[in-house]
């Protein structure tokens, strides 16, 4: 919003003296640019301190708050809206590995597991991935009002449907707290006995390795003596544990890891500069057909995956999963896949990070709010150092700024994060994140009136078309 930029990108041919002690009159563009971290200004030091403490609140409620530091490192540090993004890609990464540092020993609040769900990540992050493509290409086609109007519809939906979840849950702690319900969940059940669960698994036995897939369950003869069988069982669940108390799932961590591949190696093909690529060539559109093929490879080994898992899960819990878990038969994985796809696209065409989009779908699907916001974070984090190492390699980004700005960033995270965890720890609220979370999307709301207002404003003072239609291929 050029209203309220000073001095940044103001043409200087004539007086260079416009550019203050903090820009410098570039001599081939002659637009002023920032020098460098130093001298800090008054207007710097705010915007330090209303950056830590906005994206505490974001990153503790479960969102990235690119929304917010977008437009703070543009009026506060003078930067374009170029310049921003990749800076605000930095801090967010840099505040989702602070968060994952600070809750790696937390718990999952209602089973001994850690409090993200790597079930969840695998299958929303290829889909998302996958739409998000198609949402690029919508967004330089789609004229920016519609873009704005679809942005603040989205953010006023999340706001309402966060206040609705965050009452509902209120109310069941207010009513737990007075004893009118009763939690009764028990985090091992290594002395329940399902019968179903123990008919299904006296015929199998574990292969000799020590994988938890249930295609390494074979047939076990019924004259190995229920006592074997029982030690089998046994420690067949221990493994499963184990391995639900681990962070390192790595199986469950591959296809996220091929999809944040792909979106890099598209990143070094047609921004590093290596081949030249024009828009809409044949390589253009083979390297797209190529990342579309990672994404759809990433969600068949994730359904794959998932079956699987439901498999072990229905053999050791029977039809009573633990409080807090989703069961992912297909009916739920096609609706995931689906609303994940077409949020990926919403969120590319008006322009939003992907926490504004996860954490509510995560409430909405079932999880409990700290299980949700800790999944949100970590696809966060995932998805903005993907998207800081592409604007790294198509040389968009100040480096020095970025982990400047960065720094500070992940000290109100510590701050924030802290804080939020020792008051869920003292009320015994978990509806304190999605509190968390109503305040920093009502702020996100109330900024996007202001800024697609301005920038409305500005579009038809300059004569621009704001129902034109754009051209992808432009």
């Amino acid at each position: 919003m050029t209203v309220l930029v000073v001095a940044v990108n103001e043409d200087c041919r004539e007086d260079e003296g416009i550019c203050d002690n903090r820009y410098h009159c570039t001599k081939d563009t002659y637009l002023c640019k920032r020098d460098g971290l130093f001298p800090l200004v008054l207007l710097d030091y705010f915007g330090i301190v209303i950056m830590a403490v906005l994206m505490s609140l974001s990153i503790a409620a479960g969102l990235g708050g690119g929304e917010i530091v977008v437009p703070i490192i543009k009026i506060c540090f003078g930067f374009s809206q170029t310049e921003a993004a990749p800076i605000s890609q930095c801090c967010i990464m840099l505040a989702g590995i602070t968060r994952f540092i600070i809750n790696y020993k937390k718990k999952h609040p209602h089973k001994d597991a850690v409090p993200i769900d790597y079930n969840a990540a695998m299958v929303l992050m290829p889909a998302i991935f996958f739409g998000a493509s198609i949402g690029q290409m919508l967004h330089e086609i789609l004229p920016n009002l519609f873009q704005e109007v679809m942005l603040l519809v989205v953010l006023g939906y999340c706001v309402l449907e966060s206040c609705k979840k965050g009452m509902k849950l209120w109310k069941q702690e207010s009513k737990e707290k007075r004893g009118e319900v009763e939690e009764a969940d028990k985090t091992s059940i290594l002395s329940k006995e399902d019968p179903s669960a123990q008919a299904l698994l006296q015929k199998d036995k574990i292969n000799g390795t020590n994988s938890l897939d249930s295609s390494n369950i074979t047939d076990s003869s019924p004259e190995r003596g229920s006592s074997n069988s029982n030690g089998v069982r046994r420690s067949f669940i221990q493994r499963f544990e184990n391995n639900e108390k681990s962070h390192w799932q790595f199986g469950k961590l591959i296809p996220i890891w091929l999809v944040l591949a792909a979106l890099i190696g598209q990143a070094i093909l047609k921004d590093s500069g290596l081949i030249s690529i024009e828009e809409c060539s044949l390589a253009y559109w083979a390297i797209y057909v190529a990342y579309v093929l990672c994404c759809a490879i990433a969600l068949v080994f994730s359904y794959i995956k998932i079956k699987k898992d439901v498999a072990l899960r229905q053999a050791i819990y029977g039809d009573n999963l633990p409080k807090g878990e989703v069961k992912f038969d297909n009916k739920k994985i096609i609706s995931v896949v689906g609303v994940s796809v077409l949020a990926g696209c919403v969120a590319s065409v008006i322009g939003v990070g992907g926490g504004v989009i996860y954490l509510p779908m995560l409430l909405i699907i079932g999880y409990p709010p700290f299980v949700a916001s800790s999944t949100s974070i970590f696809m966060v984090m995932y998805a903005a150092a993907a998207n800081f190492i592409s604007y790294t390699i198509g040389g968009q980004t100040n480096i020095p700024y970025a982990f400047w700005l960065g720094l500070w960033t992940c000290i109100g995270v510590v701050i924030g994060v802290t804080a939020a965890n020792k008051i869920v720890q003292k009320t015994g609220r978990q509806s304190i994140f999605i509190i968390l979370l109503g305040v920093v999307m009502t702020i996100c709301f109330v900024l996007t009136v202001v800024f697609a207002t301005l920038s409305t404003i500005d579009e038809v003072h300059d004569g621009e078309g704001v129902f034109k239609f754009g051209n992808l291929c432009d």
